[in-house]
């Protein structure tokens, strides 16, 4: 049953992403810096002392689609949680995971694609974790996804 709903998953996933565009060679944007898409924010990347930790993974290929969920998420966090930001409480970092060293990721995480993640840490190692899917549902609604993504964080924080 859970290969069946892992399965159906990543299917529903990938379905979107044709439905989006992701992936389709005209939409690519792979040197697109991040600074010309995301909020500009003093963020703290002490990643490991943060209470909650925030990830945008990706991979080498980044479409528009792509680029909007990082942006859209940087911006979720750099305007809902500025004082967690820079307390260090929360940390919000972009990592690919196809790099050398990442590939781990792609298992400790389950990603079937680009993610957007939470990760509560745990002396070193993760405690608990959940992946923001519906990022990718979201993409076209800028405020349904900035929403999404800050409850979501709240309730991770324990704020909720």
């Amino acid at each position: 049953m859970k290969q069946i709903n892992m399965i159906l998953a990543v299917l529903s996933v990938l379905g979107l992403m044709v439905l989006v565009g992701c992936g389709s060679e005209e939409k690519v944007a792979e040197d697109v810096p991040a600074t010309e898409i995301a909020a500009t924010a003093e963020v703290d990347h002490t990643a490991g002392s943060a209470e909650v930790q925030a990830f945008y993974f990706h991979s080498n290929r980044r479409c528009k689609t792509c680029l909007k969920i990082e942006s859209l998420a940087t911006k979720a966090l750099t305007e809902g949680f500025a004082d967690a930001l820079g307390e260090g409480k929360l940390s919000w970092d972009v990592v690919n995971f196809e790099e050398a060293g990442n590939e781990h990721i792609v298992k400790d995480y389950g990603l079937v694609s680009q993610s957007v993640v939470l990760v509560r840490p745990n002396a070193g190692d993760t405690a608990s974790w959940k992946n923001l899917d519906r990022v990718w549902e979201l993409v076209s609604d800028d405020s349904a996804f900035v929403n999404y993504v800050q409850t979501e964080v709240k309730t991770f924080l324990g704020e909720n």
